[in-house]
Order: C-alpha cells, then structure tokens, then sequence
C-alpha cells in the first residue's frame, strides 16, 4: 500500500514542479501577444510535450532518460504514456486525456502540412473532450484563440492530478 501511496504523491510532486514552469511559459507567451490560433495550438502541442517527457521520466525512473534518448515522436510518447499503469488503480494518464492530446496532435500535424490551414470553434471545443461540467465560455460567442487559452489550463490541470494524503 505504501507503493502506491508514494508514486501517487510523487505524481503529485511533479504537479507541483511542472505546472510553474508551464504557467510562467505561457504568460511569457501572452505577453508577445499571440493571439493567433495555429500558434496556440503549436505552444500547447509543445508544452504538453515537455509534460509527456516528465511523466516518462517519472514513471520509468531511474530509466525515463534512457527511454526518451530513443527521440521518440510525439504520437510515440503518447502511446507509452497511455498504456503505462502508474499503480493498480491507476493509469499515467487518464483515457480522456489520451482521445484529447491525440485529437491536438491531429490538428497540429494539420496545421503544420496544410497551406492556409485554420482551426474551427468546433475543432478547438472538441479538444475539451470528457468535459462534463459547464465551461466558464460560451463557445459559439468565443473566439477560437481564447478557447484554446482556457484549454491549456484544462489538458496541463489534467495531465498533472492532484492527490493528498489521507492519515
């Protein structure tokens, strides 16, 4: 029992670790001004990179290095993520979260390999997959760029769960 005590408050150390890093990304990121979707969409691809690479790394350790050294593909750290059991009772992370980075990896390989491509409303919305509860946006009334703002918060707070201790 204490096995899976410690990996899943060490999940929640890397919250901890990781998301001030994220968050001081963005803001930076803000600051220029980039409104524009298909760079919105290309940073958030980039960071939840960084967050697959520290789950990895954490949920291999002492061997994550050795495994990343391989210079996997984003699809391919998203497949080991996926299939990886953190304890018994719990993945690496969750099936929601694995359909929606799949669904952003898709629209950025798109936007990345097709001249003049654009990301929809629909497109943006369809990425907060699993989202059973309100959004604090009403997405036919909001812009695409501010959607995929609300959407970095939503995939980093859900890639990185939060667990405490009950004594």
């Amino acid at each position: 029992m204490r096995h899976y005590k410690d990996k899943l408050l060490g999940l929640t150390n890397l919250r901890y670790e990781t998301l001030p890093i994220l968050i001081d990304n963005i803001q930076k990121y803000e600051k220029r001004n980039c409104d524009d979707p298909i760079s919105r969409i290309s940073k958030c691809h980039l960071l939840s990179e960084v967050v697959l690479d520290k789950l990895i790394k954490f949920a291999f350790e002492p061997n994550g290095d050795a495994i990343l050294s391989a210079r996997l593909s984003y699809s391919q750290k998203l497949d080991i993520s996926s299939k990886t059991i953190l304890t018994e009772d719990y993945s690496l992370i969750s099936d929601m979260v694995v359909g929606s980075l799949r669904k952003l990896n898709k629209i950025r390989n798109r936007l990345s390999h097709e001249l003049g491509a654009i990301i929809t409303q629909e497109e943006a919305m369809e990425l907060f997959m699993g989202e059973d509860y309100p959004l604090p946006f009403d997405p036919q009334n909001t812009d695409v760029s501010l959607i995929l703002s609300h959407y970095m918060s939503f995939i980093f707070g859900n890639m990185l769960p939060k667990y405490e201790s009950i004594e």
